[in-house]
């Protein structure tokens, strides 16, 4: 008997996936080196969700809530091993603060954190980026969007950081192309403004949480 070379070089599409209960997630998709490989998880996943033995593939659509629990992947053949680390947290249908914080007191660091995309109270918000082409001032943000319930985001602009701020018709929100890496209930937006002729413009989010 021939063995293959060990597997090497295990990773995933996502390391920190987010799920919501009853909504399927994305396929969470490995990359590795070798042949022959088969491949198990450790713990068992929330129901609803598998990991395919023979791709090594996470999917599926969870049907109970799970806190944030690391997994740790492991790829075989019958040269060895090697493993990689995967974190899931699946949320309740219908997220709120309180599910996500585990009822820990509303502060504005965590609902920023909450607004923007972190998975846990415990872990930092999606960065924001900015970028100008030609005469638009482009914000790019990683917004919660399964809590509008009790969550809203809302992009102003002001030619000073003394304000005036507003929403002109001018500002506008879109879909970004890229969603790499946005876990379930989250969405990358762009939220754009035409500075015109203004020698300086500023974008700026507004959260406003309602119990």
């Amino acid at each position: 008997m021939v063995n293959l070379a060990e597997p090497s070089g295990l990773s995933y599409s996502s390391s920190n996936v987010i799920g919501t209960v009853g909504t399927a997630i994305s396929n969470v998709t490995p990359t590795v080196t070798g042949e022959g490989i088969t491949y198990s998880i450790s713990p068992v996943l929330p129901a609803g969700l598998a990991i395919s033995s023979s791709t090594g593939v996470i999917s599926g659509t969870p049907s109970v809530s799970s806190p944030s629990t690391e997994y740790t992947v492991t790829a075989r053949n019958s040269g060895g091993a090697t493993t990689a680390k995967v974190t899931i947290t699946v949320n309740p249908s219908g997220m709120t603060f309180a599910s996500w914080s585990t009822n820990a007191t509303l502060t504005s660091d965590l609902l920023y954190k909450y607004a923007f995309g972190a998975p846990n109270k415990n872990s930092e918000a999606q960065k924001m980026t900015s970028t100008v082409t030609g005469t638009n001032l482009i914000l790019t943000a990683v917004v919660r969007t399964n809590d509008t319930a009790h969550l809203t985001i809302t992009a102003k602009t002001a030619a000073s950081l003394a304000g005036p701020w507003s929403t002109p018709a001018s500002l506008t929100e879109s879909i970004a192309s890229s969603q790499s890496g946005v876990s379930d209930g989250l969405v990358r937006k762009d939220f754009k403004v035409d500075r015109g002729s203004d020698t300086k413009r500023f974008l700026k989010l507004e959260v406003l949480h309602t119990q």
